[in-house]
């Protein structure tokens, strides 16, 4: 488990490819392999399911005052499965987990606190704790070089009340009762930009783009350095092929955050947006180094270009780091027959 705190790093690419992938077109991929990153996650689970509980417990909270909101959300493969709320005496149950991939996050006043990566196992219940130093998370968020310090919004107890019911709704799928909500909380406050962002993503995932387009130029216009809802832009341009915008917009949100896997993820795939290979594959790469269990279709995405670009044996090797990972994706049997057949050198 990692406390958020200060993260400051120079990150080194590896420019591979630059000869033989740029500008190169993209071909289909014979595998019927992924071509976008970020869509549904890989078909590899075991049948069933796996309920995960703990609690999550706050060292240091003052003992007159309130308890603060707290989420605990699950993620399988980089994407989010679901959000469940701890209870007051900080207990949490979450079902429907897939056994595989899974990272859990706990969130307080949605700013994501802590993440522990569940091991893989066919258990049918898993129980995991969290401890969180209170002091520590309050100091956190007046330090602006915090990464998620910046998602930090003061709202009235009724705006906060229909954020964390939007919040659930969105997680719950009713992407429409979302709208609603988060729409009442930014014409009673237009300077909520976290609100904006949400609503831009209850828009998203209700494919209605231009609404969801311009809830994120709101929430930028707010509060520039909040940079989810710039990634989150940056996807929906991606999502339509705007690739130019992408690049525009994702470039900023690296340069702002550059250990946000998900920013590094969407810019390279901006980049084979525009057929410029050898700097898409460089931050690919970076992504799954920030994020190697969540990030891990990746490696099929490199493979796939490896693969329309001849080289096979490169293919053949990031086939074999994806099986490290999800050793037990459904179409295992064909990743290992190609490796067997291109053998890396």
């Amino acid at each position: 488990m990692k406390l958020i705190g200060v993260a400051v790093s120079s990150l080194l690419f590896a420019l591979l490819l630059a000869a033989t992938m740029h500008s190169q077109e993209i071909p289909d991929d014979p595998n019927h392999l992924p071509k976008m990153i970020g869509g549904q996650p890989p078909t590899n689970r075991r049948v069933g399911s796996t309920t995960v509980s703990g609690k999550v417990h706050l060292d240091g909270l003052p003992p007159n005052e309130a308890r603060p909101s707290i989420f605990v959300a699950v993620y399988a493969y980089g994407r989010l499965v679901n959000r469940s709320p701890v209870s007051q005496n900080g207990a949490y149950t979450v079902t429907d987990v897939p056994h595989e991939g899974v990272t859990i996050a706990v969130e307080i006043d949605h700013i994501e606190v802590a993440n522990q990566q569940i091991m893989p196992s066919p258990a049918s219940l898993v129980y995991q704790d969290f401890n969180i130093n209170w002091l520590q998370f309050e100091s956190s968020r007046s330090k602006p070089g915090v990464i998620n310090a910046a998602a930090f919004y003061k709202r009235s107890a009724q705006n906060q009340e229909r954020f964390d019911r939007a919040i659930s709704d969105i997680a719950n799928g009713k992407n429409d009762n979302a709208v609603t909500l988060l729409r009442s909380i930014v014409m009673d406050d237009a300077k909520d930009f976290n609100a904006w962002t949400q609503l831009g993503n209850a828009y998203f995932l209700e494919k209605d783009y231009k609404n969801a387009e311009d809830a994120y130029l709101h929430a930028i216009s707010e509060h520039p350095a909040y940079t989810l809802s710039s990634i989150n832009l940056g996807k929906l341009y991606v999502s339509q092929n705007n690739f130019d915008l992408a690049i525009g917009i994702l470039a900023k949100a690296v340069a702002a955050e550059p250990l946000s896997a998900d920013a590094q993820q969407y810019l390279g795939e901006a980049y084979l947006g525009i057929k410029k290979g050898s700097k898409a594959v460089a931050y690919l790469n970076e992504a799954i180094r920030l994020a190697p269990i969540e990030k891990a279709e990746i490696h099929l995405r490199l493979a796939a270009l490896y693969n329309g670009a001849g080289l096979k044996s490169q293919a053949s090797v990031e086939y074999q780091k994806f099986l490290k990972k999800v050793p037990n994706y459904e179409r295992r049997d064909e990743l290992k027959k190609y490796i067997a057949e291109n053998p890396s050198h």
